[in-house]
């Protein structure tokens, strides 16, 4: 599918701030912004990624002379990856800076009025298991398993940790066995 890309009419109306230019450039830049948003990290909805492409737009127009419009589908198409890796660094950095047993602590905190004390009392036990089982593990396996938690695949992480795909699979197969023995 060939992107038929921005007029300069529409240009000139998105550095004027015509807001209905940017439904129309959403509609003709769909297939650009979603294949972006295919690697995103679990905590992002689609609904911020709208947002944060509504600005690149405008940000977009205001670095583009209006002579260079032709540019736009490459600038924007940049600027979306661009916005996607800082969006999976900052989603990263927050995953490793809590570490894992935090990510476990979500279970604990949902105290409905059917839950009882002895499922309460069971999921306890499981985040405690979990920290240890965390706090056994060496370095890089720590950081291996909190990117597993954040939500990316086994490639991803090899290239994070410069490791090989195949061994960070067989790292989780570990952890996954020692979190089952629990």
């Amino acid at each position: 599918m060939e992107l038929k890309g921005i007029s300069r009419e529409q240009f000139v109306r998105l550095k004027k701030g015509d807001p209905t230019v940017i439904e129309e450039l959403y509609e003709v830049y769909k297939p650009l912004i979603w294949r972006a948003f295919r690697g995103h990290p679990k905590g992002l909805s689609s609904d911020e990624w709208e947002q944060e492409m509504g600005m690149l737009f405008v940000k977009a127009s205001n670095n583009i002379k209006e002579k260079d419009f032709a540019a736009f589908t490459t600038y924007l198409q940049t600027a979306a990856w661009r916005t996607m890796q800082k969006l999976r660094a900052r989603h990263e950095k927050e995953a490793l800076e809590y570490g894992a047993p935090t990510a476990f602590h979500e279970n604990t905190m949902e105290y409905g009025t059917e839950n009882s004390i002895q499922s309460k009392q069971s999921d306890f036990e499981e985040v405690m298991a979990c920290t240890e089982i965390y706090q056994g593990l060496d370095p890089l396996h720590q950081k291996i398993m909190v990117l597993s938690l954040a939500g990316y695949n086994s490639v991803e992480i090899a290239k994070i940790t410069s490791n090989q795909a195949a061994n960070v699979r067989a790292i989780l197969g570990k952890i996954r066995v020692q979190m089952r023995w629990y």
